[in-house]
């Protein structure tokens, strides 16, 4: 049976989550089905673009099903209800994607740390190395016709540490 991927979005990266060592314990990316199936991600990688170079961030490994509204948080140990995996975001901007197992693009989702890009997500030293966490990115709506690798999709959360598993 085919599925229909095209409701399957990035919805929040936190990246630069603090100014320490322990910042990659508190990032993550997470993902939503916005769609009325379930979906079975088995085999599918999280994949970081630099160019030409292509680091695979995270796969998908077992019978992982993402029910219709459902979130997938991927991210350190330090984020609530995260599937852990340790990520080690790039702190000045990256760009990613969901690819099926034969390589077919699902979903997308870039970053940047400077103007017109939100730049209160990205720490930037504002915080203490031992305050709380900092705030992430937001998609600005999960309609699905927003282009995720423009800048006007996205804005910063609403609270500092984000809302993983949960609209913000």
């Amino acid at each position: 049976m085919e599925h229909d991927f095209s409701e399957l979005i990035f919805t929040e990266v936190m990246f630069h989550a603090m100014d320490n060592d322990e910042q990659t314990e508190h990032e993550f990316l997470e993902l939503k089905n916005s769609g009325q199936e379930t979906l079975e991600l088995e085999g599918f990688s999280i994949l970081e673009l630099n160019g030409l170079q292509i680091s695979e961030r995270y796969t998908f490994t077992n019978s992982y099903r993402l029910a219709p509204g459902a979130f997938c948080v991927i991210g350190g140990s330090q984020v609530p209800g995260a599937t852990v995996a340790s990520l080690d975001l790039n702190n000045s901007g990256a760009e990613f994607v969901l690819a099926t197992k034969r390589g077919a693009v699902v979903a997308k989702l870039a970053y940047q740390t400077h103007a017109p890009w939100q730049v209160v997500p990205d720490n930037h030293g504002y915080f203490e190395p031992t305050s709380p966490v900092g705030f992430s990115l937001v998609r600005r709506t999960s309609a699905i016709v927003e282009d995720p690798t423009h800048f006007s999709t996205w804005r910063a959360s609403a609270n500092r540490g984000g809302s993983p598993g949960s609209d913000d």
